[in-house]
């Protein structure tokens, strides 16, 4: 019941701050914090990505997890699923899992998993798949889409608020035919955890800006 009303607040606090917002984590609370906990509870964005160069950026971008493209040369956003589905692989675990070895890595603050200083909530705010560049566009190649957002939380309030988008941090994203991803188990596990394992990198250096 403290984890849903807790989740609860969080949401209403976000909507309020605003989806763009960045908090910096100031010194004073810093010098507070010796520990952190990362909640198990990961939210997901409602939808899955999937585009191509020269579609709507706004319709893309402006709305966390709308769908811009049903398909990508054929390959439905659905067969991307099933095939995430029937090999069990499970995005949330793999973004908390890469946030944690990020954090373990780069980060000096203990890591606790209860009655720590301060907690740490992470969302899937968009996932999903873009055809490769241009390149990828006669190549019929695709690479993942990932952004988190990062907060944390410290006596009920948000003391630090950061996101990371592939797009715009990460331009070396792997790309791989869009064909094969969703019959290789193997192959979509890779691809979300080195875009989760960049993203975490990344959200985690954050914590020193």
């Amino acid at each position: 019941m403290k984890i849903l009303l807790l989740g609860l607040s969080l949401t209403l606090m976000l909507i309020l701050s605003g989806c763009a917002t960045t908090i910096s984590l100031k010194p004073s609370v810093r010098q507070q914090i010796h520990s952190v906990s990362i909640s198990k509870i990961v939210t997901p964005a409602k939808n899955m990505y999937m585009d191509a160069p020269g579609a709507d950026v706004g319709a893309a971008f402006g709305i966390v997890g709308e769908i811009a493209r049903e398909s990508i040369d054929g390959v439905a956003i659905s067969d991307y699923q099933r095939a995430a589905k029937k090999y069990h692989i499970h995005l949330k675990t793999i973004v908390r899992n890469e946030f944690i070895q990020a954090f373990k890595q780069q980060h000096p603050f203990q890591l606790k998993n209860k009655n720590a200083d301060a907690e740490l909530f992470l969302y899937i705010k968009q996932y999903g798949y873009e055809v490769g560049g241009i390149s990828g566009t006669f190549s019929g190649s695709v690479r993942p889409v990932l952004k988190v957002q990062a907060l944390m939380v410290r006596d009920k309030k948000i003391v630090w608020q950061q996101d990371v988008s592939t797009g715009a941090a990460i331009s070396d994203m792997p790309t791989k035919d869009m064909h094969a991803i969703f019959s290789n188990k193997k192959l979509i596990n890779q691809l979300w955890s080195v875009a989760a394992r960049e993203v975490s990198q990344q959200l985690v250096a954050k914590l020193d800006e």
